[in-house]
C-alpha cells in the first residue's frame, strides 16, 4: 500500500500515550495522540487480517517479516502495549 505520513510526532522527550483505531467493517482508521484524534482516514471496508502473522513494534519493514535496517528502528521507551479485538471509546479505561 501507499506510505502516508499522519504529520504526528512525539518525539519531544515526553511520555504521550498514543492509540490507533481499525475498523475492518467500515474502514475507518483514526490515531489517537494523548485522547485526541490527530490523524483519520478511511481504507477499504471488509478487509479482515489474516491468521498467522506477524506484529511489528517500533521497526519499519521494507517487505513483511524481513529487511529489516537498524537506522529504521525506533529509539525511545515503550513502556506498555495492547492489542484488542474491538475498537474501545478514548474514554473506557
Amino acid at each position: 500500500g501507499a506510505l502516508t505520513s499522519t504529520l504526528t510526532s512525539a518525539n519531544d522527550g515526553l511520555w504521550h500515550y498514543i492509540t490507533v483505531t481499525w475498523d475492518s467493517s467500515n474502514g475507518a482508521l483514526k490515531l489517537f495522540k494523548d485522547g485526541t484524534n490527530v490523524y483519520s482516514t478511511t481504507f477499504q471496508a471488509g478487509i479482515p487480517i489474516s491468521a498467522g502473522g506477524s506484529l511489528v513494534i517500533a521497526q519499519e519493514q521494507d517487505n513483511v517479516g524481513n529487511a529489516f535496517q537498524s537506522n529504521q528502528a525506533f529509539s525511545g521507551q515503550i513502556d506498555e502495549v495492547r492489542v484488542l479485538n474491538i475498537v474501545r471509546s478514548m474514554t473506557t479505561s
